[in-house]
């Protein structure tokens, strides 16, 4: 069966400043892997590319199969980085992105996801008023509008309290079943219970893939995020297997 998401030897530059050089991975339907790394690593970058934000320059970017252009109404994205509109309210963002989508009973479909998420009561606010928290569900929500086959999450828990944190958590899991999720946290208790998998990125290279046991187990450690310290402080950046 072919991925749900598959990468290969995918490169993206900024002048001088390599941002990927030349990362592969795939992920599968009904599994949530998880971009690992430091700030800078490369995964937003990725991320980017993948939701048809950025292009790239060379190597292989799928979504089911295609181009990211020729599979937006198939997917798509959670980020802490939003581009919703700010002078509309809730409502109108979800209605302007569940229209684009083509999302058929919308209106109870936007109501059942502002219930999911808690922000019923902001309905009516305009986007820019809202906290940071409440802005992470709103986005949610954008990226659960049209039930997407790939979902492409970048530190989309930002802001939340740890209660609506691990609601969006148990949300996530439960989606699994039918969707391939690509997911970036730096919440390292979060990648943990979400992963299936993991790829870590450093410079811009993906340096080890497996799961979050095997990393431990390699590196000695108890916790994913001792070996995230670990890594990012060690000096020549690689995994031994």
């Amino acid at each position: 069966m072919q991925p749900a998401i598959e990468v290969k030897n995918l490169k993206k530059s900024y002048g001088k400043t390599e941002a990927l050089r030349g990362i592969s991975f795939d992920v599968k339907e009904g599994e949530i892997f998880v971009l690992l790394g430091p700030n800078g690593a490369g995964k937003t970058t990725a991320i980017d590319i993948l939701a048809g934000l950025l292009t790239k320059d060379s190597g292989e970017a799928k979504i089911l199969g295609k181009e990211p252009e020729e599979a937006k109404q198939e997917m798509n994205i959670v980020s802490s980085y939003s581009w919703l509109s700010g002078i509309m309210t809730v409502y109108e963002n979800l209605k302007v992105y569940g229209m684009l989508y083509g999302v058929n009973d919308l209106d109870n479909k936007i109501n059942m996801l502002m219930d999911l998420f808690e922000i019923s009561s902001l309905k009516n606010i305009r986007y820019h008023k809202l906290s940071v928290g409440q802005q992470t569900r709103v986005n949610l929500c954008k990226g659960l509008i049209n039930n997407p086959k790939v979902l492409l999450l970048d530190e989309c828990t930002v802001g939340l309290d740890p209660h609506l944190a691990d609601k969006t958590r148990k949300i996530i899991k439960s989606l699994k079943k039918d969707t391939a999720i690509l997911f970036t946290s730096h919440n390292m208790q979060e990648v943990e219970q979400l992963c299936d998998r993991i790829a870590f990125l450093q410079n811009g290279n993906i340096i080890w893939t497996g799961t979050a046991k095997k990393l431990k187990e390699i590196h000695k450690k108890k916790t994913l995020e001792e070996v995230f310290i670990k890594l990012v402080r060690g000096k020549n950046g690689t995994v031994q297997d």
